[in-house]
């Protein structure tokens, strides 16, 4: 096999890894208390991942380089994803936001950022824990 083959199979294992990672562990970024220690956790095993390439020097451990390479990137990859679903809490208390949410209550009536509901015409919407919790 070439080495640009195998470097290209190697990340494109290592995206398909990050994918089924992503997809079964974002909600306990958006809606868990893990976030922050996943987040801590997989940057963590990442650095020492990288540090591990250290004892990488024979030419025969390339094998062993490719899978850090896939642990590397998912593991970084999500820890940039927990560090993303931070975004929501940050926005929320920021002046621009409050000022422009100032502006469309004025406009259009009531809105409660930390509710979620939003009255639209006159009419109340239900904010998404709210429809969670009703049946």
């Amino acid at each position: 096999m070439k080495p640009v083959a195998f470097a290209t199979i190697t990340v494109s294992i290592s995206v398909a890894f990050q994918a089924v990672i992503f997809l079964s562990t974002s909600a306990l970024g958006d809606f868990g208390p893990y976030r922050k220690m996943i987040m801590i956790q997989s940057a963590f095993v990442a650095a020492l991942c990288c540090c591990a390439y250290i004892f990488l020097s024979e030419s025969s451990d390339f094998i062993y380089g490719a899978y850090l390479l896939i642990i590397i990137q998912v593991c970084l990859g999500l820890s940039v994803c927990m560090y993303n679903a931070y975004i929501p809490e940050l926005a929320r208390n920021s002046e621009q936001f409050l000022k422009m949410m100032g502006e469309y209550k004025s406009k259009t009536g009531d809105f409660d950022p930390n509710k979620r509901n939003v009255r639209i015409g006159g009419k109340k919407t239900a904010g998404a824990t709210e429809l969670l919790v009703k049946k």
